[in-house]
């Protein structure tokens, strides 16, 4: 005899960000692998309704970034959000500062890079503008204030309209340079 499980009603947890209006969920849908790549991959079908179900049970932050699938991640998560017109109840949160040649990602945190990149980004995403925008990985050819001020500039532009951040920056990074902590200040990941 078999018996079927009956589906749980969950409560999803929001905090706000501090310094923020921003209600967000305790749990994030990340998108790593839905990019394909060396990551995983999925059905793209597969892929959309997983993304769903994580907003219908309340989840509203979805991680993701142009470097998982080479932008296939992003993309799908833009498919997902825009089609069922959900981006009114989704923070997105992704990141830039990487750029890939012949399948190899490397570190680029240039200026140019990342006002490419964050084009490149709202288009795939099927957005005007990014909830929470991050540096993926510092770069050490590039210094920390042309990143920082560049991420000032776009969040200026209302590209990143609401946060930003500089993931894997630490507070001693910021500390070296006092343009680079007002830059950082809006809120710290």
């Amino acid at each position: 005899m078999s018996h079927q499980a009956e589906p749980l009603e969950v409560q999803t947890e929001l905090v706000t960000i501090p310094g923020t209006t921003i209600k967000m969920s305790r749990v994030a849908i990340g998108t790593w692998a839905i990019g394909g790549w060396m990551w995983g991959g999925t059905e793209e079908k597969e892929s959309i309704s997983t993304i769903r179900a994580a907003l219908d049970h309340g989840i509203n932050l979805i991680d993701t970034a142009p470097a998982y699938g080479f932008g296939h991640s992003e993309g799908i998560v833009g498919k997902a959000i825009s089609e069922a017109r959900l981006r009114s109840k989704v923070l997105i949160a992704t990141k830039a500062g990487l750029e890939w040649h012949d399948g190899r990602v490397f570190r680029n945190a240039s200026r140019a890079r990342l006002m490419q990149e964050v084009d490149d980004s709202l288009r795939r995403l099927r957005t005007d503008y990014i909830d929470i925008y991050q540096v993926h990985w510092p770069d050490p050819l590039v210094a920390m204030e042309e990143t920082a001020d560049t991420m000032a500039t776009l969040f200026r532009q209302g590209k990143d309209s609401r946060h930003r951040g500089e993931q894997f920056f630490s507070h001693a990074d910021a500390a070296v340079s006092p343009r680079v902590a007002a830059s950082c200040a809006a809120v710290a990941l």
